[in-house]
């Protein structure tokens, strides 16, 4: 029944109308707006008034009641309705809960292996080979990410089986370094969940751990500095490797001073160094090259860098091949310029190392001259029992001129 035929039935004054359902109530015929006269009535004849709300009035009308008789209160039986068939639906995932969990697993592990199929075959991934010893075996393996981005130049790997399980890994800032040792437990990880791996060819040992101290920020949310957060991950590798455990140390004790992460780093290795045979697979990454003079001789230790080429101007042109060595420096000036630091700040900078690298100290910046005036009027001072007052004064105005920048003033 639309409004209009619902107004055939209205005094003139009502304006709009409508018939609206309300559970437990039934129909009922809302007026919602009309133009009443001083002389019209809101009692309206063969209507029931029932309540107001909103400034609408609601009336029972012999249509709502029609309704009533006919429809009845709908959403009752639609919620008995519903309620049944819950119900039902309920008692039927019960008695079938094993076979449909069932199901669901297998649909999710197939799931999963359809998408190994499709990310090797996509991928050129290999078949890994996982044996009963202590080994890793990777032929020019690829981090499964980094290779998206960029050319990327794939490295062996090679570990334990007769080959040294320490590798300490030198080079240049950005040379590669933090990227292969991911690159190696990605690859041991994919090869342990069933899946093929980045690499021409792969043998890898059953693992028991992948146990890394990646450099982190701070955390409000762990109540624990970065330095913190680096001694519990390694306290966790020491105390809970095996020999068939990857450990991966990524810049370890760059949060404290050198001498500090210094000794630290180098008492952790030779805490695994001393194990022997029964040392996990050891993954270094470090800045710090006097680590070297500070472990014992060892055929289990074994020295790498990344291949890199400086430039005339004093620029790197990073190869990112691994190969067998160490370097002396880490060139992280070429970064600070790559990254594009003031070209003042790089130079100073390189004068400061230069001189510290043959143990003399940088000449003081122009700006300082004016201090240094300063600090030896003070020491004339202390040393002098009868300083001339005139000379005093024209060393403080000579001072005052000196450090304080010139301004040119245009007539």
């Amino acid at each position: 029944m639309g409004e209009k035929d619902m107004k055939e039935h209205l005094p003139a004054s009502v304006t709009t109308c409508k018939m609206v359902y309300i559970p437990n109530i039934g129909y009922l015929l809302a007026i919602i707006a009309w133009n009443l006269s001083p002389t019209d009535s809101v009692d309206l004849e063969n209507l029931e008034f029932k309540f107001v709300s909103n400034n609408i009035r609601y009336y029972k009308s012999p249509s709502a009641k029609e309704l009533d008789d006919t429809i009845g209160d709908i959403m009752m039986r639609i919620n008995k309705r519903e309620s049944y068939i819950t119900l039902k639906l309920v008692k039927y995932i019960n008695k079938h809960a094993p076979s449909i969990f069932n199901a669901i697993e297998l649909c999710a592990e197939l799931d999963t292996l359809l998408a190994f199929y499709v990310v090797a075959r996509e991928n050129n991934y290999a078949k890994p080979n996982l044996v009963d010893r202590q080994i890793i075996a990777v032929e020019q393996g690829r981090h499964p990410l980094q290779e998206f981005l960029t050319t990327f130049v794939p490295n062996d790997t090679y570990s334990g089986d007769g080959k040294s399980l320490v590798k300490i890994l030198t080079g240049p800032n950005a040379s590669g370094k933090s990227t292969y040792l991911k690159q190696i437990a990605l690859i041991a990880f994919m090869a342990h969940i069933g899946c093929y791996v980045p690499a021409k060819s792969a043998t890898i040992g059953v693992m028991t751990h992948i146990l890394t101290q990646i450099t982190s920020v701070d955390s409000i949310a762990l109540n624990t500095s970065m330095f913190l957060q680096d001694m519990r991950q390694i306290n966790s590798a020491l105390y809970s490797s095996t020999p068939n455990s990857i450990v991966i140390l990524d810049e370890f004790g760059n949060g404290t001073s050198e001498v500090s992460g210094l000794s630290l780093l180098a008492a952790v290795l030779n805490n695994f160094i001393e194990r022997g045979t029964q040392c996990p697979h050891i993954f270094v990454a470090t800045h710090m090259h006097r680590v070297m003079n500070m472990l014992p001789q060892s055929p289990i230790i074994e020295e790498q860098t990344f291949e890199f080429v400086t430039n005339e101007d004093g620029s790197v042109a990073y190869l990112y091949s691994l190969t067998s060595g160490r370097v002396a420096r880490s060139f992280a000036h070429a970064a600070a310029r790559s990254a594009g630091l003031d070209e003042r700040i790089i130079k100073r900078a390189l004068e400061v190392y230069e001189k510290f690298k043959v143990g003399e100290l940088p000449p003081r910046l122009p700006e300082a001259k004016g201090q240094d005036m300063t600090v030896d009027i003070i020491e004339r001072l202390l040393k002098s029992e009868n300083f001339n007052l005139e000379e005093l004064k024209a060393l403080v105005c000579q001072a005052t001129e000196s450090s304080t920048p010139r301004i040119n003033k245009k007539n």
